[in-house]
Order: structure tokens, then C-alpha cells, then sequence
């Protein structure tokens, strides 16, 4: 069947046209598009043997050749994840934002015009300060010891992760869950696995620590499985 007979697809251009969605723009501008193009390159440059056979299917080898192939399907999926996780942070208000391994979206946080917007230094960050063509925003950076060990340095009212960049440790969301303020949000995207979490339901990696995060004292949790999955955390108290 052709990709533009696909239902969910054809489900998410219809609500994406009936949205105001900043955010899904740039994921759909030729901007971002350009800026995946040169950070898949710089990759592939750098001669790893990056087949299926040698690495696996493993998200953050893949994830920026994936968003700049230009594919109607990926694009309209990644737009509509944008598209809920705008709505998400806005309807929050953050006043401090934590951004944690998201491919390609500091340019696009940093008109945001947050009090303070702090960025995982990581591969991410190195492309977007190397591969965007305009200049970014006012941010400051933290790095992923800090990250890893719980002793951020600050608290935030927002704080937006890409799962799969924790996948190795998935654990790190409850550490993350810990810097929120209360009545905070941790706004978790890309969170099924592209729906592996539903095929193997108990058997996924993911299942545990949502569970665990459904059961923490102080917390509501919920997991929205459209599209590309969003996770969202609130800190009650």
C-alpha cells in the first residue's frame, strides 16, 4: 500500500493541518531538512561501517539519516510528535527548560525565549553548533556525567528528553525526574520504541521503568501512543 494511504499518516496531516504548531513548521522547513542532510554527512564521513549487519537498528546512528531522507511518512510522524510536545510545553509555561539529547532542536528551542534553557552536551549539540547556518540562541550546557551521576545543577520547571539518546540507561529518566520542580513536566519523545513497545509489551526494555514511573510517590504519568510516543511526567508534590 502507498505510504499516502497509510492511516495513521493520513490521520496526523489532517490534525497537523488544523494546527498552529511552530514547532512542526520547523521540523518541516528546508532549514531543518538542510541541517540533517549535513550532520548525516558528517557522519558518514567519518567511515564507520554503519549497516545493519555491523551496528543493529540503533537510533542514534541512524536518527539523522532517517529525518533527512525527506520521506512523507517519517516527516508527517515527526511533525505531529512535535506537534503534541509544543502543545505539552506551552500549556506548562516553563520559565527554565532542561533539553536532553534531542537530535536537531536547539535552534528551534532557543527562540523560545525561556529564562534559561540548558542543553546536554553531547553529539547533538556539537551538530547544531557546527551544521546550522544561522546563529542560535542564548543557552548554557550540562554535561552528560552530571547527567548520568543525578548532580544537575540546577532544578527545572521543563525538561524535554529524547528516550532513545538514554536507551543505554534508561534509568537516567528517573534521575531526570528528580531535577523537575513540582508541578513540572518531563516531556519524553520518541517514547514506544516506533511501537516495538507494543509488540513486546513486558518483554521491551521501556516497560519496567514506565511502570516504576507510573508507581512513583508524588508523580502522574502518562503514556501517549500516537505516532511516535510521547511520555509526560508531572512532578504533584
Amino acid at each position: 500500500m502507498s505510504e499516502n494511504f497509510d492511516q495513521p499518516v493520513q490521520v496526523a496531516t489532517f490534525a497537523n493541518s488544523l494546527s498552529s504548531s511552530k514547532w512542526s513548521d520547523f521540523v518541516e522547513s528546508a532549514d531543518f531538512l538542510a541541517f540533517c542532510r549535513a550532520a548525516a554527512q558528517a557522519e558518514i564521513d567519518l567511515g564507520m561501517n554503519r549497516n545493519r549487519e555491523a551496528t543493529g537498528q540503533v537510533h542514534e546512528l541512524m536518527v539523522y539519516e532517517m529525518f533527512s531522507t525527506g520521506s512523507f511518512r517519517f516527516s508527517t510522524m515527526l511533525s505531529s510528535l512535535m506537534n503534541s510536545a509544543e502543545a505539552i510545553v506551552r500549556a506548562s509555561s516553563p520559565k527554565s527548560v532542561l533539553s536532553v539529547g534531542n537530535p536537531g532542536l536547539l535552534p528551534l528551542l532557543a527562540t523560545e525565549n525561556f529564562e534559561s534553557l540548558v542543553v546536554s552536551n553531547d553529539v547533538h549539540l556539537a551538530h547544531a553548533e557546527k551544521n546550522w547556518t544561522s546563529a542560535i540562541g542564548d543557552y548554557s550546557t550540562v554535561s552528560w556525567q552530571d547527567i548520568d551521576s543525578g548532580t544537575l545543577p540546577s532544578s527545572y520547571d521543563c525538561i524535554l528528553v529524547s528516550v532513545p539518546s538514554v536507551a543505554h540507561d534508561i534509568d537516567i529518566l528517573k534521575t531526570l525526574a528528580s531535577a523537575l520542580t513540582v508541578s513540572g513536566t518531563m516531556v519524553m519523545l520518541s517514547a514506544t520504541d516506533h511501537g516495538n513497545i507494543f509488540k513486546y509489551r513486558e518483554n521491551h526494555d521501556y516497560y519496567s521503568l514506565y511502570l516504576d514511573l507510573k508507581e512513583m510517590s508524588g508523580f502522574s504519568f502518562s503514556l501517549i501512543p500516537s505516532g511516535l510516543g510521547i511520555g509526560v511526567l508531572t512532578r504533584n508534590s
